[in-house]
């Protein structure tokens, strides 16, 4: 998930007089930038379904994909045991919504006839399939806007193959509320102390810092892949040249773009690296951190320290 540390410098000059295949890369220490602005945020969906044909222990799958993947993944699920034709499910789903990439949603809704059969292996084989609803977050969103059903997303169910006299299975509805904090705005500022060089013919570090969001791709045993973690740099700090206690000036960032509606808890992965002006910048080392040990730092009016680990 690491990039090169070119990647992250951008282009550079070069000397003058030298051109063509020959040019030798000759770089004046970058400043400090914004790699990756996060325009998305984090939307709470509830879901209700109205009119059943039957009453009973109701299970709804929600399952999600972007528009261009061909696969729907699970996300989760929520029970109701009031037995009613009109059940409200206590579950809120989180999921991160951006206007550019069409997030898609399906609800797949089951009554439960064995409900011994939810741990086995085949947990939705024995219920009956009551019908489906499939919607984007942006329909969500627009609902929640226009206000018509009190901003409640309403869809019938369908079924794949209906059967003839058979009573219409319902209507699923759908809630979005759209979560503040995901705009909130972290201000703090980097430094570090015994930073090394990482040359033998340079006295001093030249250090920076390459601020990341994380990504876990969760393993896939029949596909054979692993668990992997990707870093998604958001923000590189200013060169300190020529020291090993760099302090960096103070940058800001949204929850959004440091953690990307994952939660308070969710891991940012800070990287250091030695700038060189004629070569390949070389990696220090890294730092894990959350936004909630960040903010209990602050709460209480210290200072956050994590050692850096290759």
């Amino acid at each position: 998930g690491r990039r090169s540390p070119d990647a992250l410098m951008g282009a550079s000059g070069a000397k003058a007089g030298v051109a063509g295949d020959e040019v030798e890369r000759y770089r004046i220490s970058p400043l400090e930038e914004v790699l990756q602005a996060e325009y998305s945020t984090t939307v709470f969906i509830s879901v209700r379904i109205e009119e059943l044909a039957k009453p009973g222990f109701i299970r709804v799958m929600v399952y999600t994909k972007f528009a261009f993947e061909p696969r729907w993944r699970e996300f989760g699920y929520t029970d109701s045991n009031d037995h009613s034709l009109s059940p409200v499910f206590p579950r809120v789903f989180s999921v991160d919504f951006r206007v550019e990439m069409l997030k898609m949603l399906r609800f797949e809704v089951y009554r439960i006839r064995d409900q011994d059969a939810l741990t086995s292996e085949d947990p939705l084989g024995p219920q009956k399939f009551v019908g489906t609803m499939t919607c984007t977050v942006t329909d969500v969103m627009v609902a929640r806007g226009k206000g018509h059903n009190s901003g409640w997303l309403v869809k019938n169910l369908l079924q794949p193959l209906p059967m003839p006299g058979q009573p219409e299975p319902g209507r699923l509805c759908v809630y979005g509320e759209e979560e503040h904090n995901s705009k909130r705005v972290l201000g703090f500022v980097l430094a570090a102390a015994n930073i090394k060089s990482t040359d033998f013919w340079k006295s001093s570090a030249d250090p920076y810092c390459v601020v990341n969001r994380t990504v876990v791709h969760e393993a896939d045993p029949e596909e054979g892949i692993d668990e992997d973690i990707e870093c998604i740099p958001i923000y590189r700090t200013e060169v300190a040249r020529r020291t090993g206690r760099p302090r960096f000036k103070a940058m800001e960032a949204t929850a959004s773009q440091l953690v990307g509606g994952k939660g308070k808890d969710h891991e940012i992965i800070i990287e250091v690296y030695d700038w060189f002006r004629v070569s390949t910048d070389k990696y220090i080392g890294e730092s894990v951190m959350t936004i909630e040990e960040i903010s209990k730092a602050f709460r209480e009016s210290r200072p956050l320290v994590k050692p850096i680990c290759v």
